[in-house]
Parts: structure tokens; sequence; C-alpha cells
């Protein structure tokens, strides 16, 4: 019996990494930095994290701190919060291999960021055409099908995208509501959020020129509220 429980925690600590796995990135990623500070809004992320079970408040301190040895950094916490810890420090080193380079420079937070883009491309496409009202009634795919009109469409990203990227720690809110009132100035959209947040502003700024996605919006199996 216990046996099979140790590997039920295992298989959750496994989904638990893989459903979060660019949230525990970005955030690992601004334990290490030397250049961007941690943020109360990540101190509550991980906080929220301890909350459902998951003991990462001390392991990630012991990045903060400058602690690289894997040991250390999972000492005193549970087996599954240590299984995660472990995965995702596999991961981040994967990331630093490919950028090369100082582990504590902006290249990995880049590496980080562009695979929230590219796994959010079609939501951040259209909330980049929302900003145009012609724009917006000359593209799919939409938030909700056909008929929708532009604020049904941006009332969805405010309730159902934005919240809840928001709570994974990616800054967007202000730069999109920025953006939809007329500002395209990416020096100014991204003024005073965290490098990832940033760099996935920009890629948004230039998500309607890029190739168009295969998969549909999410919000199409959906209504628009």
């Amino acid at each position: 019996m216990s046996m099979l429980m140790r590997g039920e925690g295992r298989d959750n600590a496994r989904r638990f990494f893989m459903s979060r796995r660019q949230e525990l990135l970005r955030l690992a990623v601004a334990m290490i930095s030397t250049t961007t500070p941690v943020s109360d809004a990540d101190r509550l992320q991980i906080a929220q994290f301890e909350r459902q079970g998951w003991e990462l408040a001390r392991p990630f301190a012991r990045l903060a701190s400058g602690e690289t040895d894997g040991r250390r950094i999972v000492e005193g916490i549970d087996p599954n919060s240590a299984l995660v810890m472990q995965m995702l420090m596999e991961s981040l080193n994967e990331v630093l291999r490919g950028t090369g380079g100082d582990p504590r420079d902006s290249a990995a937070a880049r590496d980080n960021s562009r695979g929230f883009f590219e796994e959010n491309i079609v939501e951040l496409r259209r909330i980049r055409q929302l900003a145009s009202r012609e724009r917006a009634s000359s593209t799919v795919p939409r938030f909700g099908g056909a008929d929708v009109t532009l604020e049904m469409e941006r009332a969805h990203v405010r309730q159902r995208l934005l919240p809840r990227w928001e709570a994974g720690g990616w800054r967007l809110t202000e730069a999109v509501e920025a953006l939809w009132r007329g500002t395209v100035d990416d020096a100014v959209l991204t003024r005073g959020v965290d490098r990832s947040s940033a760099n996935v502003i920009r890629l948004m700024l230039r998500a309607d020129d890029a190739p168009p996605a295969s998969r549909r919006l999410t919000a199409d199996r959906d209504s628009a509220p």
C-alpha cells in the first residue's frame, strides 16, 4: 500500500511539474538573476504552491542565496516536492546549456518567455489584433466564434486569460490594456515589468506578423463572456 501511495505521489509530482513547467522555470530564473529582483508577486506565487502542499519556498530561497548543490537545495522537504525541484533543476540546466554564457544573465529569461509565447501564440496574436477594430473584424479565429463583438472578445481576455497568466507570474495586463488604448511603443508597454514578461510583450507586439498557427483558439470551444 505504501509503495502504491509513493508511486501515486511521484505521478502527482510529475503532473504538477509538467502543468506548471514554464511558470516554475520563470521563478527559478528570477531566483538566480543578478539583475532582476524577486518580486512580491513571485513570493505570493511560491506561497500559493506551499498552500497547495508543495514545499518549494525553502528550495527557491536556497536558489536565491546562490546554492547550487542539488542535494542541499531539496534538503528537509518532502519527497514529492523534492522530485518537482529535481525536475525543475534539470530543465533549468537544459535552458542554461542551450543559451550559453553566464547562467545569471537574461538569456534564460528570453528562452523561458519564448516558450510561453509559443504555447500561447494564437491567443497573443488575437490580443494584438484586438487593438484595432478594423483588423479584429477582418481576421480569424476569434474568441467565441464568428459572431462575437470586439468588446466581447476583450472581456474574454480580461476575465479568463489575463488573470490566469498573472497568477502564473506573467505581468501582461497593464500592457494589454495600454495596447488597446492605442499605445504601441514597447518601451512604454514594458515599463515596470520583469524581464520575462517584457520579452513576451515585445513578442506579442509582433505576433500579428507571424505565420498563422494551425491550432484553434482555446476559446473557440467555449463562448466568450
